[in-house]
Order: structure tokens, then sequence, then C-alpha cells
């Protein structure tokens, strides 16, 4: 187990050395939870960037009342200093049936305020596996074309970087991590409210077959990856 916890944070200290100069002013998106919490674990512990460096943003989308209490008991447990986060309150009325594609625009809309405010480029986002397999099947019920389901994750949204170098450890490799390091994260009850599609899907890929299902049907729509690239690459500038 410990050769596998200092192989996830060389891991991510590689995708550091890899992807940003040293010291460097980054933000990073914090829900509270396992995911995101670990990855400022990882950010923090790295090294690569003094601590006045790492600006965090929470959102508070006022669908449970204990929200506003958790994000201050993060703040006071890991002693984010005020200068260094960011706090949004996010309403959007009684649009549940868009409520999380309203919340992404509401969301990026505010990352791009603290881009300007702060001339941060670069924004990590806790995705990682499960999140992947959870997007592709999602786009897949909605008959998404196939660039669609081979992209799954955006690499930049208004001129900000995102990124996501969790995305290739499943939850059950975070959570071990979580655990080895004895780190404090909280949990959203919401999570395990079947109300929204997302949320049916996560249920629904707990089961192991449903899972290796979808797994094999994401890994065959990589190889369209190099169509979006085509596109992207050669197709476009031939237009131009």
């Amino acid at each position: 187990m410990i050769n596998k916890i200092h192989q996830f944070q060389k891991n991510f200290n590689l995708y550091l050395n890899k992807n940003f100069k040293k010291n460097q002013k980054v933000l990073v998106s914090l829900s509270c939870g396992l995911d995101s919490t670990v990855l400022f674990n990882l950010l923090t512990k790295s090294s690569h960037f003094k601590s006045n460096n790492i600006f965090c943003v929470f959102f508070d989308h006022q669908k449970r009342v204990e929200g506003k209490f958790e994000i201050q008991k993060f703040i006071k447990h890991y002693k984010i200093k005020k200068s260094q986060f960011f706090f949004k309150k996010i309403y959007l009325g009684n649009y549940d049936k868009s409520f999380q594609n309203l919340s992404r625009i509401a969301r990026h809309e505010y990352i791009k305020y603290i881009s300007r405010k702060k001339n941060i480029k670069d924004i990590f986002l806790g995705h990682h596996l499960d999140d992947v397999y959870e997007t592709f099947f999602l786009r897949e019920i909605q008959q998404s074309n196939i660039l669609g389901l081979s992209t799954i994750l955006s690499e930049s949204i208004m001129g900000i970087k995102f990124h996501r170098p969790l995305v290739k450890f499943s939850k059950k490799k975070i959570l071990n991590y979580a655990l080895n390091q004895n780190i404090f994260w909280i949990e959203d009850r919401s999570n395990l409210e079947l109300d929204y599609t997302r949320n049916k899907i996560r249920s629904f890929l707990k089961n192991e077959n449903n899972f290796k299902k979808v797994a094999l049907k994401r890994e065959a729509y990589l190889k369209f990856e190099i169509l979006s690239a085509l596109h992207n690459n050669f197709f476009r500038k031939l237009d131009k």
C-alpha cells in the first residue's frame, strides 16, 4: 500500500513538472468532498507552488442548508487565508431539470472573473476516472455524436486551461490515498439522492457488470479521438 501511495504522489508531481513553471499562480475548485480535497492535499504538499500562489474557489449552490457551514468548517480546518479563497453563491431558482448545466455555466463565468482579477490561467478540477465513465454514459443515453463520445472533458473554456491530474485514477484509489493520509473531507448528502440523472448513473455504475460494459465502450471510442484532433488541427486550417 505504501508503494502505491508513493506512486500516486509521484505521478501527480510528474504532472506538475510537465505542465507548470515553478511558483506560478493556480486556482483549485473545492467542493469540500473527497476528490477535490485529495487534489488540494497533493497541491499543498508538492512544494511546486508557493502557498500564496494557490487560490481556492468554493461554490454554494444553496441546495442544502448546511452547505455554507461545511465550507466554513473546511476553510477553518485547513487554515485557508481569506486572501487565498473566493466564495460564490449560485442561485438558479426552480430550474431543477437543467440545474446542473446552468450551474456549470455560472461556475465558469465566476472562474473567468477570478482569472481576470488575479491573472490566473490555470485551474485544477478534481475529476477522476469514474467521472469520465459517468459522463460518457450520460452522453450516450443523450445520443451524443462520435466526437462527443470520444472527447469527454473540455481542456479549456474562455481562455482558462483546465487541469485534471486525477483523471487516470479511480474513485477507489483516491479514497485509499485519503484514508492512508488521514485526510479530512466532507460528504455531500445530495450525491446519494437520485433527483439528478448524474446520480442515477453513478448508482447504476456501482454494479460491476454495468461498469465493465460502459468501460469497454468508452475504450473503443478513445480511438476516435484522432478524428477530433484531425478536425481541430488540419481541416479547420484548410477551411481558413
